[in-house]
């Protein structure tokens, strides 16, 4: 409803539902069941070499203690996304395959606004198209294709830009009066693409590249978030043939579902666990939410609820989570800090009111409590926290 005539057909989407942050951690939480060692704000400070020139291991910084360590390897996988290339650089290594960033932003608006369900292709009277997608009362619009040479840490979307956005969409949905003041929130993201001479980043393939050198270093870059699987399995594979055939099942993973995948219908998984956390007490819009996140893991909530019923209060008013949630993000999930939890964890920073804000320290106090805060590293914890957030408002003129 509300689209710009003429409608001329429709796909089905289903990658619209991946949560970014969440599909990482998911996958570092399988691949510590299965055995590997996860070490999070690790930073590589240079490579370790033999005297043939051949990388033989890293010498890794904690970005918590700050202390440094060497780890050995007979095999170093650069899978470095957008900074790829700086490592390379900052190890003094040839770069085969420069790399083009892209910068693409995400506009949040309330699904009053735009009442569109699942995912709604975009392509407005110039010819720009982009993506519609509803996730919880939210729609998130995107995105944009443009090059980028600015801080790979912070990339951020400028006032025109989702200006520039948001006329696409209202092109598209003319009845809908959309204005900048119903954009609720931006994101923005860098893709690592490939270089290619001569064209732009909107040409660009997206097609990922596997590439060795110098000995003992996988170099991997471009791809897409929703193609990892195969271009894990192409990385691994050149692995192979540095380290030689492994004993184990090589390729036992190919069909491994994630840990918080349900079993069965996903359907009456999520019927019957709404049921039980409504059973709990939680309101619809926490219960909605929660399922959407953490799937299987919701075991893990509940868990912790039968022993001390306090897990299940909520974080904050009108925010949709729950205190358990910042427990389980320190003790399994190695949330570190205020940010980890309510972006990179719970969600909270886009999809809830205000970004959350109003949970931001009470989850700041369950967070000191676990780790040993005192008063003033929650303080500014919330602090750093609140300016987070206020960078994902739209910038002002």
């Amino acid at each position: 409803p509300g689209l710009r005539e003429p409608l001329r057909g429709a796909v089905r989407y289903p990658e619209y539902i991946t949560d970014d942050a969440r599909l990482t951690l998911e996958n570092a939480i399988s691949a510590a069941q299965l055995g590997a060692w996860v070490a999070n704000y690790a930073a590589c400070e240079h490579f370790l070499l033999d005297d043939a020139g051949s990388v033989i291991g890293a010498r890794v910084k904690d970005g918590r203690s700050g202390d440094a360590f060497d780890v050995a390897a007979g095999c170093v996988v650069n899978a470095c996304g957008p900074w790829a290339e700086q490592v390379l650089e900052d190890a003094g290594m040839p770069v085969e395959k420069p790399l083009q960033p892209s910068k693409g932003i995400h506009l949040l608006l309330s699904a009053d606004r735009l009442p569109i369900e699942g995912a709604t292709f975009l392509k407005s009277r110039s010819g720009r198209r982009g993506l519609a997608m509803r996730r919880l009362d939210y729609i998130y619009v995107g995105t944009s294709d443009t090059e980028y040479d600015g801080p790979l840490d912070t990339p951020r979307a400028t006032r025109a830009e989702v200006a520039e956005l948001l006329a696409m969409v209202q092109d598209c949905f003319p009845d809908r009066g959309l204005r900048i003041e119903d954009v609720l929130a931006t994101w923005a993201g860098i893709r690592p693409l490939i270089e290619e001479e001569g064209k732009t980043t909107r040409d660009t393939s997206r097609e990922d590249e596997v590439w060795s050198g110098p000995d003992g270093l996988i170099n991997i870059a471009g791809g897409k978030l929703t193609t990892y699987r195969r271009m894990a399995e192409r990385a691994i594979d050149e692995v192979r043939g540095v380290l030689g055939p492994s004993p184990r099942n090589e390729n036992r993973t190919a069909t491994l579902a994630l840990p918080g995948s349900p079993a069965g219908d996903v359907a009456s998984f999520e019927s019957g666990t709404e049921e039980r956390l409504r059973a709990a007490g939680l309101n619809d819009a926490t219960v909605a939410r929660i399922c959407w996140l953490y799937g299987r893991q919701i075991d893990d909530l509940l868990a912790l609820a039968a022993d001390d019923s306090g897990w299940l209060e909520p974080l904050g008013p009108g925010v949709p989570a729950v205190r358990g949630e910042v427990k389980l993000a320190v003790e399994r999930e190695m949330a570190s800090t205020l940010v980890d939890f309510m972006d990179r964890r719970s969600a909270l920073l886009l999809f809830s009111p205000d970004f959350g804000l109003a949970g931001a320290r009470e989850a700041a106090a369950i967070m000191g409590l676990l780790l040993g805060w005192d008063e003033e590293r929650r303080s500014a914890e919330v602090a750093r926290y609140q300016a987070y957030a206020d960078e994902h408002r739209v910038p002002r003129e």
